[in-house]
């Protein structure tokens, strides 16, 4: 395949997706159901066949862009079948085979975009699994897919929550086919998915730099992600008492987070910017270690005196304008010298050479100022650059004093015709 025959299949996929999505909210308005929640996680999937279509279209022969077009695709499909099942519940057109069908083929999807996430692990970034046995695994991944497929497609009973859509396709002599894959085939899926983290971590330690930095962008990229979704449901989770807006919270940030996975690996497979990942992710570091430091130190002040202030008066006090006001300084004093902390701190623990390298470079820059013996300046100039760049062979040229004043000499005329 090159990618002037077979790249305009990417950007078909997305155009499908963005068709999909947009009939799947029409419908949903048309019916009355909110939108908001679901539309933003819809959109932040969209980033899926974006990522893909521009992967495929530039690495055609990479599967990666394939497996996120499919990825995009695989959540047009779920949304689409949710919509026209509302639809055919709020027609009374739940009996009909079409009903059925769409909603069979919508509850297929979601095992299947789980396990092509568990294929990127597997293949990232080159397409390819990393040895003969990974390719193995993988092959067994996809049998593992293929049967709990088909036990999902026999189920019989009903298929939504509200127990009106009958499975077309559902047999009722396999229920105990059905039963032995849930109880038993679903186990293997966590296992899977923890080997492809194995193969990851092979693959990062097997791999050359350029390699390294790839991977580098993809773990960013699911770190931020998982955070993201983390913290969303801790702050979801705080209104309890109020499910539809800790429903809506809670998918509006896992629809900021989700976004964070497509773009690094996107970064990652083209190659893009690769090496500032580093300064990415040494920053993401400080700040995120400066601002829960800076929020606990502010919510255990704050509320630390409210206890206290309860516990000596036996009274409930609200929190009072003065301390708020007093933290708010305290923390705004402390964050410069913490910032230095954690700065240097970060250095030692995760970029340990590059922090010996600067402290060797500092302490040079210190002995250029006074050491005046050309020969020890000349080995201590070359065990720095072996000790901070580690070269594979270092060769010093000294300019002779003659050429040395003849360039003086012509600096000096050049500044004088200025």
């Amino acid at each position: 395949m090159t990618p002037n025959r077979f790249g305009w299949v990417g950007w078909l996929a997305l155009a499908l997706c963005v068709a999909g999505i947009t009939t799947s909210s029409i419908v949903f308005l048309r019916i009355g159901e909110p939108v908001d929640s679901g539309l933003a996680l819809n959109l932040a999937f969209l980033a899926f066949p974006v990522v893909g279509a521009i992967i495929v279209s530039r690495r055609v022969t990479n599967v990666i862009g394939w497996l996120f077009c499919a990825v995009g695709l695989g959540t047009t499909i779920t949304s689409f079948s949710a919509s026209f099942v509302q639809y055919s519940l709020l027609h009374h057109l739940d009996a009909r085979p079409v009903t059925g069908f769409v909603d069979v083929f919508g509850d297929l999807v979601w095992p299947l975009n789980l396990v092509l996430g568990v294929f990127i692990l597997y293949l990232f970034p080159d397409g390819r699994a990393l040895t003969r046995r990974w390719r193995l695994v993988c092959w067994g991944l996809g049998l593992t897919l293929l049967v709990v497929e088909l036990a999902q497609f026999v189920t019989p009973g009903p298929l939504e929550a509200k127990h009106r859509v009958p499975n077309p396709f559902g047999v009722p002599a396999l229920a105990g086919f059905v039963g032995f894959v849930s109880t038993y085939l679903y186990l293997l899926l966590p296992v899977f998915a923890f080997l492809a983290v194995i193969s990851l971590i092979l693959r990062f330690r097997r791999a050359d730099p350029n390699g390294r930095q790839q991977i580098k962008w993809f773990v960013y990229g699911a770190a931020v992600m998982v955070a993201v979704v983390v913290v969303g449901d801790i702050i979801a989770s705080q209104f309890a008492d109020q499910p539809d807006l800790a429903n809506t919270l809670g998918n509006l940030t896992f629809a900021i987070g989700i976004l964070a996975l497509p773009l690094g690996v996107g970064i990652g497979v083209l190659r893009y910017q690769l090496y500032d990942i580093d300064i990415i992710i040494k920053r993401t570091l400080l700040y995120g270690s400066l601002t829960a430091i800076s929020a606990a130190l502010y919510f255990g002040l704050v509320i630390g005196t409210q206890q206290l202030t309860h516990r000596l008066t036996g009274q409930s006090v609200p929190q009072q304008p003065v301390v708020i006001v007093l933290t708010t300084l305290l923390i705004a004093a402390l964050f410069t010298p913490l910032r230095a902390w954690l700065q240097r701190w970060i250095d030692r623990r995760f970029y340990r050479s590059r922090y010996d390298a600067a402290k060797t470079l500092a302490a040079f820059s210190q002995t250029l100022r006074s050491e005046i013996n050309a020969q020890q300046l000349h080995d201590h100039l070359l065990a720095v650059v072996e000790e901070t760049m580690q070269p594979s062979h270092v060769i010093l040229w000294l300019r002779p004093p003659e050429q040395a004043a003849r360039a003086s000499r012509f600096q000096s005329r050049d500044e004088e015709a200025r």
